[in-house]
């Protein structure tokens, strides 16, 4: 573990470099108003060392002080350039976005008179209103209060978000009904409320995050989503549900054995230069090795089964990211299917679980009810997989019932059912299940 997050340091030091010399113009889109791609890449590299640099030096080999020092050598020259501080200067509403990585530069000792006395002001005029959207979002909040902690106004953690009802940390969510935005909002919201895990919110409360947590775990590997999926097991490690979901082990097996397959990590989607198709998702998995050591939390680790993903081990990984290992862990990016072929035959009852969880959450969200009552038939005899996922089913054939005609024109599509006869398929489901399951997912009748 030690020595990915020295790579993943050494890896955001290369990404820097590129995104300040690349003529690509992907890193230079706008993904925000006034906010370039770079400008967001440049806040998510300087978490990573911020959350690194919390990691006991007696962790990491080599110590990781000079790995973030060499991350900083990088971005400062350009963090707090004219243009972002000129943007800063007319937008306070951007210290959100522009302002992250200055002041988290300056809260490790990096400071620089000019944009700090800046940054601070915007976050007073965000505190007092004068900043930002007129409607401010709980995760916005949330990450106002966790930067306002940075710059060193202490007592407004970790208590913020517990208790804004409304925040989605205290919604009943669940992969059917969650698109990407919504699992963005649930991770960074615990990001923010635990600071990345130095904050105590180990309590009741994170608790009740950990059935939902393993619903989204298998949400993300069904998808086969591993930009998702670390940014769901940093949540299971800062939210304290580490020995509390059952999937955790499984997922962060096969997630590592993604990352020895390929070198990197890739995410979602393609795009011209390849930098791009593994930079967010390696950042994450960084993130996560960071939090990993710092939450003392022990996993086997092993190295690659063959030496071509990446360097050996026990060398040095500092100076190893190059053009030509990037452009190798691209040709491996196709190989990945053996890691997903070794999750559908790994042994035993968490794993058959966590499969099944996986067919009904793929099949809830292609709206394919007859696939669903035949795999959830299938559960109902097994105690051991009446999940929130199982239950999360039951509930959604229930909801049919309000519409048979769509569940007859959609969720049945191609099997030429009249609606009465999915009427009466989906009473005769409901009736064959013991009277708890009936009474439990009556309320969604109506």
């Amino acid at each position: 573990m030690e020595e990915r997050l020295l790579d993943s340091l050494a890896f955001a030091r290369f990404l820097w470099q590129r995104i300040c010399t690349s003529p690509q113009t992907f890193w230079q889109q706008e993904v925000a108003p006034l906010v370039r791609r770079s400008d967001r890449v440049a806040g998510e590299i300087a978490v990573l060392a911020l959350v690194a640099s919390r990691v006991r030096s007696d962790n990491v080999v080599g110590g990781v002080d000079v790995s973030v020092r060499d991350v900083f050598s990088v971005l400062l020259p350009t963090i707090r350039d004219e243009r972002r501080l000129t943007l800063l200067a007319r937008f306070p509403e951007t210290v959100l976005s522009l302002g992250v990585p200055s002041l988290i530069a300056s809260h490790l000792g990096f400071t620089d008179q000019r944009c700090d006395v800046l940054v601070a002001g915007n976050l007073r005029d965000f505190a007092d209103g004068r900043a930002g959207e007129l409607e401010k979002t709980p995760v916005h909040i949330a990450h106002f209060h966790w930067l306002m902690n940075l710059a060193g106004s202490p007592g407004v953690m970790p208590s913020v978000m517990p208790k804004q009802e409304h925040s989605i940390l205290h919604r009943a969510l669940h992969p059917f009904y969650m698109n990407g935005s919504d699992a963005y909002v649930f991770t960074h919201s615990l990001f923010f409320v635990s600071d990345f895990g130095s904050a105590h919110v180990h309590d009741a409360f994170f608790r009740t995050l950990a059935e939902p947590l393993d619903a989204m775990l298998a949400w993300g590997l069904v998808d086969r989503n591993l930009d998702l999926l670390g940014e769901l097991l940093i949540g299971v490690c800062i939210s304290g549900n580490w020995a509390f979901c059952r999937y955790a082990h499984i997922a962060c097996a096969v997630y590592f054995s993604a990352w020895n397959l390929v070198g990197a990590l890739p995410q979602p989607g393609q795009a011209d230069d390849g930098l791009a198709n593994v930079y967010h998702a390696t950042l994450i998995g960084g993130l996560l090795c960071a939090v990993l050591l710092q939450q003392d939390v022990t996993l086997a680790d092993p190295a690659p089964s063959d030496a071509e993903p990446g360097p050996p081990w026990n060398v040095s990984w500092n100076a190893l990211w190059s053009d030509e290992r990037l452009q190798r862990c691209q040709n491996r990016l196709e190989s990945l299917d053996k890691v997903w072929g070794d999750l559908q035959n790994q042994p035993g009852e968490t794993a058959d679980c966590l499969r099944s969880d996986m067919q009904l959450i793929d099949l809830a969200r292609r709206y394919d009810l007859d696939g669903l009552i035949y795999h959830l038939e299938q559960d109902v005899s097994r105690v051991a997989h009446h999940t929130l996922t199982f239950h999360e089913g039951i509930r959604l054939v229930r909801r049919q019932l309000r519409s048979p005609e769509c569940a007859a024109r959609y969720g049945f599509r191609g099997k030429g059912l009249s609606v009465d006869a999915v009427e009466r398929m989906l009473t005769q489901f409901l009736g064959k299940l013991p009277a708890d399951m009936r009474e439990e997912a009556s309320h969604v009748a109506g």
